[in-house]
């Protein structure tokens, strides 16, 4: 019933309580994905639509000077209300594009939004982050996807303590990560972004930093410790 818990992976029961939390995570993260795509291709087709209407706007200018439409005098100034009606035109198409897309034409990309968000939590480290924030993105989305999908994160795990064992991060650098994160998904849900799917969204952004930084420090322990053997094979002890 309510409470019936079913089997999951390596035999462990997933309650109803735990199937209801990922489903909203999976709808809530696919509205993110779309409302992403929907952004993009409205930017996309804003600046299509202004650079047509002003390729237009040029071609009949052209043409007609040409004489291929209307016979304009040579010596005939351009008007300034031609000028005047241009930008009113202009004016008029740039607020019926906002008044239809609204604030999505002004979401930034999603790993511009997390490094805005981390480098307040985290200042420390904005010379040691990889200058294509992107990357970070790619990760990321990997790990919620598989999240949402129920599937194991060890592998993705192991991967970044081989890769970021030799950093000196801490407890907040950590934390810094799961908040901004939230506060990224946060942004993006708006009015849907409730208090009981951001409570479950945090929840799962410090359960996928707690994997992070338990890999990172026992592959870090691991290395240093193949390093000190090493050290004291030649008689160097290594800090």
């Amino acid at each position: 019933m309510g409470n019936e818990a079913s089997k999951g992976k390596g035999g462990s029961k997933v309650t109803m309580k735990d199937l209801c939390k990922q489903e909203l995570l999976r709808l809530s993260w696919r509205m993110i994905q779309a409302v992403e795509e929907e952004a993009e291709r409205r930017q996309d087709e804003s600046t299509r639509l202004q650079t047509s209407m002003m390729e237009s706007d040029m071609e009949k200018s052209k043409s007609a000077w040409e004489g291929k439409y209307q016979v304009i005098e040579e010596d005939k100034p351009i008007e300034d209300e031609d000028e005047d009606e241009y930008e009113e035109k202009a004016d008029q198409q740039e607020a019926a594009i906002a008044a239809q897309f609204g604030d999505l034409l002004d979401l930034k990309p999603f790993h511009e939004d997390f490094g805005d968000y981390f480098f307040e939590y985290c200042p420390d480290l904005k010379g040691q982050f990889p200058t294509n924030y992107q990357l970070v993105t790619k990760m990321i989305k990997k790990f919620i996807g598989k999240v949402i999908e129920g599937k194991n994160l060890d592998r993705l795990a192991r991967h970044y303590g081989r890769t970021h064992w030799k950093y000196d991060l801490h407890d907040r650098h950590f934390h810094g990560f799961a908040e901004a994160l939230t506060d990224t998904i946060n942004l993006r849900l708006g009015r849907f972004g409730t208090i009981e799917i951001m409570k479950i969204w945090r929840e799962e952004a410090y359960n996928i930093v707690k994997m992070l930084q338990d890999q990172q420090l026992a592959y870090k322990k691991k290395r240093m410790g193949a390093m000190n053997a090493a050290g004291r094979s030649q008689g160097v002890m290594i800090g």
